[in-house]
C-alpha cells in the first residue's frame, strides 16, 4: 500500500485500503478517480495534496496539516479529521457526511457548491473563508468562528450555532430554520421577552 504515499505520484483508478500512516511529510500526492477507505494518516503534513472525483470513507486526518490542498468533485463519509489544518484549502462540489471536523482550521479556505451533513465542526477556525453555495446541514457549528468570512448562499438549517460568530453582513446571506432565530438574535444583542 505504501507505494500510492510517496512524494511527487500520481494515483489514478485506484482502490487504497487498510492503510496507516503516522508523522509523516508527503507531499505533490494525487488521487483522482480513486477510492481510499479506512485510510488514518495522523500529525503529519501532507503539502500538494489533491483529490479529484474520488470517494473517501472511515479515514482519519486528525492533526494533520494540509497545505495546498485541493478536494473536487469528492465524496467524504464517516471519516474524522479533529485538530486538521485546512487553511487555505480549495474545495469545490464535494459532499461530506457524517465526518468530525472539531478543533480544525479553515481560514482562509474557499470553499464552493459543497454540502456538510451531520458534521461536527465545534470550536473550529472559518475566519475569512470564502463560502459560495454552501451547505452546512444538521451540523454543529457551535462555537465556530466565520469572523470575516465572505458568505454568499450559505445554508445552516437544522444546525447547532449557540455561540457561532458571523459577522451583521453575512446574515443577509443565509438561510436558517426557524428554531434558529433565538440563536441568531442573541448574536445581535436582541432582547425578546413576552
Amino acid at each position: 500500500m505504501q507505494k500510492y504515499f510517496k512524494n511527487n505520484i500520481k494515483n489514478e483508478q485506484v482502490n487504497v485500503n487498510d492503510f496507516e500512516l503516522e508523522k509523516i511529510e508527503l507531499y505533490d500526492l494525487i488521487f483522482n478517480k480513486s477510492s481510499l477507505k479506512n485510510i488514518t494518516i495522523s500529525d503529519s503534513k501532507l503539502t500538494n495534496f489533491d483529490i479529484r472525483c474520488s470517494k473517501l470513507k472511515i479515514c482519519n486526518f486528525s492533526n494533520t496539516e494540509f497545505e495546498n490542498f485541493f478536494f473536487k468533485q469528492s465524496t467524504m463519509k464517516n471519516s474524522k479529521a479533529t485538530g486538521a489544518n485546512f487553511s487555505e484549502a480549495i474545495l469545490n462540489n464535494v459532499k461530506i457526511e457524517n465526518c468530525k471536523f472539531d478543533l480544525s482550521n479553515f481560514r482562509i479556505a474557499e470553499i464552493k457548491d459543497t454540502v456538510f451533513k451531520n458534521c461536527d465542526f465545534k470550536n473550529s477556525d472559518f475566519q475569512r473563508t470564502k463560502l459560495r453555495n454552501v451547505s452546512f446541514l444538521n451540523c454543529n457549528l457551535s462555537e465556530v468562528d466565520f469572523s470575516q468570512a465572505d458568505f454568499l448562499k450559505v445554508d445552516l438549517r437544522h444546525s447547532l450555532i449557540q455561540n457561532t460568530k458571523i459577522d451583521i453582513n453575512n446574515y443577509k446571506e443565509i438561510t436558517i430554520s426557524p428554531s434558529q432565530l433565538m440563536f441568531i438574535a442573541n448574536s445581535l444583542g436582541l432582547n425578546i421577552k413576552n
